[in-house]
């Protein structure tokens, strides 16, 4: 098992150039499911409600969007430049390659409709969570990591704390109630619903500005008199 997936990452990593996207998204949406999975929650009206986790809400494009809005391409960087989410995707992978180096059991236990996406994708929550908490112990060898990771401890674990704060982030916020325009510059955005988030948090919503009285004008006189002794 383990050497069959092994061959999987292999034709991943061949094929990236095509796949890069469907293969980043993918990876992704692993984290998301590993760091908030769907839950039962016992409703005192309904009962057991099944609550969607951080994948079936897309948390993971909002992670996706904002590590490569925040990636730095200096100036005089050689062209195509790796997307900082596909390194991520890539250095996830080699992560869990160290992971079934010690634990091959692990493999193939994802539970998703994710094959043929890398060894990430396939391993169990728990393991997709060991990971990051390998590779935020650095328990890898940086010199083989993706650029910009390549020997560079300090990014590494920059980004395994921001896949847990952007998903938390992208599944409590507002974002999802965006709709279509949530993947837009954030002026250009425009809420068009109520996110599960904020019925889950009990959250009422944003206060719109509204009229109300902030005391009176003061006749000219007292107003240049007043200002006299400002």
């Amino acid at each position: 098992m383990f050497g069959e997936n092994r061959s999987i990452t292999g034709s991943v990593r061949s094929q990236r150039g095509a796949l890069a996207d469907s293969y980043t998204r993918a990876v992704f949406r692993a984290a998301a499911d590993a760091i908030l999975p769907p839950v039962w929650y016992c409703h005192p009206l309904y009962g057991w409600v099944r609550i969607p986790g951080a994948a079936e809400c897309t948390a993971d494009l909002y992670v996706i969007s904002n590590l490569d809005f925040s990636q730095y391409i200096p100036i005089d960087a050689e062209r195509p430049v790796l997307r900082l989410s596909t390194a991520t995707a890539l250095l996830l992978d080699q992560g869990t390659e160290k992971l079934l180096a010690v634990h091959p059991a692990l493999a193939g236990q994802s539970g998703l409709s994710l094959q043929g996406t890398g060894l990430f994708s396939q391993l169990s929550r728990s393991g997709r969570l060991a990971v990051i908490e390998l590779l935020d112990r650095l328990e890898v060898d940086l010199g083989s990591a993706p650029p910009p990771f390549t020997d560079n401890p300090g990014l590494v674990r920059t980004i395994m704390n921001s896949l847990n704060q952007l998903t938390m982030f992208g599944y409590y916020s507002e974002w999802l109630a965006y709709g279509w325009t949530r993947l837009l510059p954030p002026n250009d955005r425009q809420l068009s619903g109520w996110p599960l988030s904020w019925h889950l948090i009990g959250y009422p919503g944003p206060a719109y500005g509204y009229r109300g009285l902030r005391g009176y004008m003061l006749p000219p006189q007292l107003a240049s008199a007043e200002n006299a002794y400002a």
